[in-house]
């Protein structure tokens, strides 16, 4: 990976990736059945058939994590 600028985090993501913050975002789009395989589950089967990328960003602005809104 090339160098980044200082204090410029290598964050792929729209939203903060941060602990406490990613454990936000999942535990919501868990509730809401908006991930693609329930982990938590012994006999759960992945899906592909829904937007989940998008449902994530969109969960992660609603819950005030995008970039522009994250620490």
């Amino acid at each position: 990976y090339p160098r980044l600028p200082a204090g410029v985090a290598r964050n792929p993501f729209g939203f903060s990736r941060a602990p406490a913050d990613e454990g936000r975002l999942f535990k919501a789009l868990a509730a809401s059945a908006e991930i693609p395989l329930r982990a938590w589950q012994l006999d759960a089967l992945p899906r592909w058939d829904a937007p989940f990328a998008d449902w994530r960003r969109a969960r992660a602005a609603s819950l005030g994590l995008a970039a522009q809104d994250a620490p």
